[in-house]
């Protein structure tokens, strides 16, 4: 049987763009990687396609990781791991062999076989004895997860991802620019919140800090995407949008560009792009892991991760994870308490897959940071000291997370398959903050300061049914769904002025009393969005050309409105080389219309939904250990203003964003680990207010944008990893008149791994190693200050 050894790309675009692609990826290959190893990857990805040797580099030890290595260099399937090689090792080996030669080598002296099931999958075998009768107990092996794709090389990112609607496909033959961040990368790089993930990616930017009143929202390809937007798998309204916890969290997955088909309608109107958040499932190898860390200034903490299966054929799991931290921050004064325990449930049968997650979280911030406004006309000073506090010490930020959510699939048959998932969530957060507003040059700014308590409540519901089918020729992947999310916003605040501080000598004010707040909650707000969506995958030529054809209808109910809109995506992909990956797509965005304000002469008319719309292209090659993509887009967004000159509000301004990206990741050469890229975002204003700023710079969006991380194994030291990442932002624009700006930064992080016979990590990490002050972003009409130097230290357990 003929076996297949490495991903296939495939898909997308226009025909009369490929010498352009051909020439982007001669180009990538001259500035980010050297020619041979370019000609090396590309002969080993022919060699697997005829069957030809590949270069195995595999240590002796577990015969467990062994296989899992045997898979991340062929790309071949393993599923699950069971009694069969339960604690056997193996002689490892080393040179070039066929797959058939190399699983001969690994499972020599085990008492195992092994034979394909079909291009890609491959199923163990207890070896038949030399007399008596033959027993054959086969079990399909995976990696530690079913339906989750498998780390590409170097583990830093999948080798796919889950594309909403369309469930999970290959990195390279999807027609959209998605990356999917590993539980791997978060640990080693110790990240603490969705900010530091996002520090991988060259097209998003965050527009707050940590700690802070400002919830975390990010901006993607140039738009902003709110943090109560980013999904825990696939379902929106769960999490805590000011805290975000990570510790249950297998893959952080981020779709760039608009996605109304695969995600239907955030909750707060995000277009730029889509983050949704993979839970941890228990892997047939029991797990028990402790780690210890420390965040300067004086932050402790500890996390619990357990997992384990039961059960024939270890149908059912269970994944715990706690994490506990108190302590000090970075910033003088700051204190921060976190606490989160969640908890994650799983069973997977012949035909039938259930999980159920649950988790709680409870933080407490004092001190918390600011949001900090301009004046208008206002020169923007140099960047305050990020380490001095400029909130005062009676503010606070409480807030609590609840969330349970279920997922269940049932293959009907081996082409039909049915699935449900629905989820509630509850955050309730009470604060007492302060929002600054900068009134010169010399660094004076007001206070003013919101007292109040605020409650989220989410429902979401999904079912839907996808088949695989061919008529004639042509095979499909076809999906139909229907989806229902509901939210309900109770909230209650106080608002006072309170005297005024300098950003370079902050001093303290009296505490306000807040004589008007009454403590009572005012009329729910009320946000329903129900959506049925029709998608189909159709496969042509031997899978070397993709085209997805889908819609999705949308209705969308608030107290002003209920308005439906139906949202239409293409996308293509197109396969000249078994390895090259050129695609196209066009997909729309969806947000809910406003309500024309009471100072307009059309006060109470609500608008429809509003349409964002984009077109890509771009080009993907897999080098075998190393990823590099390439793409174009352009984004067209409605915005509102209300016309000086008529008094009416409307819908009649847009904002567009146009841009070129780059992005490697994986394992050029053996020990050498490269994540990340280089962004080109042209942000231009068009039909703003009596057309005065008609082709301006967008405020918040920096042209140029920079990240890149890398790894590098000491060979003289085993087990000692050296890391660096720059990250590089361009100046950017406060104001729409583009009169207010903030200089370009840039920031240096460093670290050291060392790992112990495999049992304990070391870790120690610097993120902006030479503390730099500076204004981070001027997205979303605040400026933010650049975190200070941060030391982080962790020791990892794995009992």
């Amino acid at each position: 049987m003929r076996t297949q050894l490495c991903w296939n790309s495939g898909r997308k675009p226009w025909v009369f763009l490929t010498v352009f692609f051909y020439c982007g990826i001669y180009g990538m290959s001259t500035i980010g990687l050297v020619t041979c190893v370019t000609q090396t990857a590309y002969a080993q990805s022919a060699m697997a396609q005829s069957q030809q040797p590949i270069a195995f580099d595999i240590a002796p030890g577990s015969l467990e990781e062994a296989l899992n290595q045997f898979a991340e260099t062929t790309g071949l399937f393993f599923s699950g791991h069971g009694d069969l090689i339960e604690g056997k090792t193996t002689l490892g080996l080393r040179g070039e062999l066929t797959a058939s030669e190399a699983l001969d080598q690994l499972l020599r002296d085990s008492g195992l076989s092994f034979r394909f099931e079909d291009n890609r999958t491959i199923t163990l075998l207890n070896a038949p004895q030399k007399s008596g009768p033959v027993t054959l107990s086969a079990i399909t092996v995976t990696g530690d997860h079913e339906t989750l794709p498998k780390p590409y090389a170097g583990g830093q990112v999948g080798s796919g991802a889950r594309l909403g609607l369309l469930g999970n496909q290959n990195l390279f033959d999807t027609p959209f620019n998605i990356t999917g961040y590993t539980e791997k990368l978060i640990r080693d790089q110790q990240v603490r919140s969705i900010q530091g993930i996002l520090a991988n990616d060259p097209s998003a930017r965050s527009s707050a800090g940590e700690d802070g009143f400002i919830t975390n929202d990010f901006f993607i390809r140039g738009f902003q995407t709110s943090a109560r937007d980013i999904a825990f798998n696939g379902q929106y309204g769960l999490l805590n949008a000011r805290r975000i916890a990570l510790e249950n969290v297998e893959r952080v997955e981020i779709l760039k560009g608009p996605s109304a088909l695969l995600n239907g309608v955030s909750p707060n109107r995000s277009v730029g792009g889509t983050i949704n958040l993979i839970p941890k499932r228990a892997t047939d190898e029991p797990l028990t892991r402790l780690t210890t860390f420390f965040i300067s200034q004086s932050q402790l903490g500890a996390h619990l991760d357990v997992g384990r299966r039961f059960g024939e054929d270890n149908a059912f799991g269970i994944r715990f994870n706690g994490v506990h931290r108190e302590g000090g921050t970075p910033v003088d004064d700051r204190d921060s308490r976190d606490s989160f325990g969640s908890i994650g449930l799983d069973y997977r049968g012949e035909r039938l897959r259930v999980s159920l997650d649950a988790g709680y979280l409870d933080s407490r911030v004092t001190w918390s940071s600011s949001p900090l406004a301009v004046a208008p006309g206002v020169e923007i000073p140099r960047a305050p000291d990020a380490s001095v506090n400029l909130s005062q010490p009676f503010e606070f930020l409480d807030t609590e997370q609840r969330f349970v959510s279920a997922q269940a699939e049932f293959d009907l048959n081996d082409q039909v398959t049915l699935y449900a998932a629905g989820s509630e969530g509850r955050t309730p957060e009470f604060i007492l903050v302060s929002t600054q507003s900068l009134q010169n040059a010399q660094g004076d700014y007001s206070n003013f300061f919101i007292f109040g308590e605020r409650i989220f409540e989410t429902t979401s519901m999904e079912v839907g049914l996808r088949a695989n089918f061919d008529t004639g020729p042509v095979s499909h992947q076809f999906t139909v769904a229907a989806s229902e999310m509901r939210r309900e916003t109770k909230s209650v605040f106080a608002f006072e002025p309170g005297g005024s501080s300098n950003l370079y000598a902050p001093t303290l004010v009296s505490e306000p009393g807040f004589p008007g707040f009454t403590g009572v909650f005012g009329a729910p707000e009320l946000d329903e969005s129900i959506g049925i969506s029709i998608a189909d995958t159709l496969s042509f030529s031997n899978e070397r050309v993709l085209l997805t054809l889908g819609a999705r209808d949308q209705r969308i109910e608030t107290g002003s409105y209920d308005e439906s809109k139906v949202s239409p995506a293409v996308g293509l992909v197109v396969k000249p080389l078994s390895d090259l990956s050129l695609y196209g797509n066009y997909i729309e965005g969806l947000e809910s219309g406003q309500t024309a304000p009471n100072t307009a002469v059309n006060a109470g008319e609500a608008f429809p939904p509003a349409v964002t719309r984009q077109q890509e292209l771009g080009a993907k090659y897999d080098f075998g250990n190393m990823g590099v993509s390439i793409a174009a887009f352009q984004i067209e967004r409605p915005s509102s203003f209300t016309d000086p000159a008529t008094n009416r509000f409307s819908f009649g301004g847009e904002q567009i964003n146009r841009g070129l990206e780059l992005n490697i990741f994986g394992e050029p050469a053996n020990g050498i680990r490269l994540l990340g890229g280089i962004a080109y975002t042209e942000g231009e204003l068009a039909k703003t207010e009596g057309g005065t700023n008609d082709g301006k710079v967008a405020p918040g969006v920096p042209e140029w944008t920079l990240n890149l991380y890398g790894e590098y194994d000491l060979p003289a030291i085993p087990g000692l990893t050296v890391t660096a990442r720059i990250l590089h932002t361009s100046d950017q624009y406060y104001d729409q008149a583009n009169t207010q700006s903030i200089p370009d930064w840039t920031r240096v992080d460093a670290g050291l791994r060392y790992v112990l016979k495999d049992r304990v990590t070391l870790r120690a990490n610097v993120e902006n190693a030479f503390d730099k002050n500076y204004w981070s972003s001027a997205a979303d009409g605040f400026l933010s200050i650049g975190a200070p130097r941060t030391f982080l230290f962790s020791t990892q357990f794995d009992f």
